[in-house]
């Protein structure tokens, strides 16, 4: 989970969101082969990849870095601010 939330916070491509995707897609491809239902962000015909990225951020990412916040102000504060830029390249 760290290294997730630390990835999110970088400088980071389109492509390398995607890539991270991707493993989410191998557990749904299991499942999918499985006869299981497969998990909403798991399946790679139905999601997609920027909006459910985005929402991690939102939902999951910023509220972490956020509570760190106090602990290193302007580190964080760097972190933050890349996070809303990847946030807003994701949902272009």
């Amino acid at each position: 989970m760290a290294g997730l939330l630390w990835h999110s916070a970088g400088e980071n491509d389109i492509v390398t969101f995607q890539t991270a995707d991707s493993v989410l897609f191998v557990t749904g491809d299991a499942e999918r082969a499985a006869g299981l239902p497969v998990s909403s962000l798991s399946d790679r015909h139905g999601v997609d990849v920027g909006d459910s990225q985005a929402a991690f951020i939102e939902y999951v990412v910023r509220p972490a870095y956020q509570e760190l916040q106090p602990l290193a102000p302007r580190t964080v504060g760097v972190a933050l601010r890349l996070i809303d830029e990847n946030k807003v390249r994701l949902q272009a």
